[in-house]
């Protein structure tokens, strides 16, 4: 095999081009008694073994895992893995589509940082909101940066990158009159241009995505039965509560006065 450094590198690549898109964080705990268990891998994945030993076999590949190691596995081999003495394995897996075939494993230079934000992302990833997710997703980015960090140019920004600002700007700023327009200035972006980039890279378009976020932020603050619909409207950037109350029950199925006759029901 190639060297574990230049095949990184080219995963490097890979990332600044945005063509790493993690669609799953799973995290194991693999026994002795499971070592004859073997399947054909259909996705690439970035594994990090947590505690234990084992022995990652890819086809006719194979790699010691302990903590501290990141291996990366590909499509279309027949994995085993086999865990060393009487300790369980335990690994989180990050998983993405890809077609190509880099197998190599290396020792991480910054393990604990990187393990450590993976736990944080492995638990947000079960939360579903857009807030954990974006949370998430630049958890993940600061995860590939520490490993791919010899090998990025800081000063490019990418397509990606700025969407995540856009999605930064959005969270901090939505209880303002936001528009489309504003969102396009914000990104030096032309509006039809930000709303093509928002929606290939977040699966949105990006003032759905505002909605989605504020309608969020509303069920907290209705949940919390501290504030009135009126209030609560105004607090997510709707001066007027019965648009609001309309585009609630559109995208939620029931009205936000439901929500909070909910709370206040329970606590009586």
């Amino acid at each position: 095999m190639e060297n574990s450094f230049n095949l990184l590198k080219d995963l490097a690549i890979e990332y600044a081009c945005n063509s790493i898109n993690i669609t799953n964080v799973s995290k194991f705990c693999k026994l002795t008694n499971e070592n004859n268990m073997h399947y054909l891998t259909t996705k690439g994945a970035f594994i990090f073994p947590l505690s234990g030993e084992g022995l990652i076999h890819f086809g006719d590949h194979t790699f010691v895992a302990n903590r501290g190691k990141m291996i990366h596995g590909c499509p279309g081999e027949q994995l085993q893995f086999e865990v060393l003495g009487d300790k369980p394995f335990h690994h989180i897996n990050l998983y993405y589509d890809t077609n190509s075939k880099i197998l190599f494993d290396i020792e991480l230079d910054d393990a604990e940082k990187i393990i450590d934000i993976l736990e944080t992302v492995f638990k947000l990833s079960h939360k579903k909101t857009l807030k954990s997710t974006y949370q998430a997703e630049q958890l993940l980015d600061q995860a590939f940066e520490t490993i791919f960090a010899e090998y990025l140019d800081s000063s490019v920004k990418t397509n990606q990158q700025l969407i995540k600002e856009v999605v930064a700007y959005i969270h901090s700023t939505y209880q303002k009159n936001i528009t489309l327009k504003t969102l396009a200035e914000y990104s030096g972006k032309k509006p039809e241009q930000l709303s093509y980039l928002f929606n290939l890279y977040m699966g949105i378009r990006p003032i759905n995505y505002l909605i989605k976020y504020r309608l969020e932020q509303a069920i907290s603050l209705l949940k919390e039965g501290d504030y009135t619909v009126q209030e609560v409207a105004a607090l997510v950037g709707y001066s007027d509560p019965l648009y609001f109350s309309r585009i609630f029950k559109k995208h939620v199925g029931y009205s936000p006065s439901q929500v909070k006759n909910n709370v206040t029901n329970k606590t009586e």
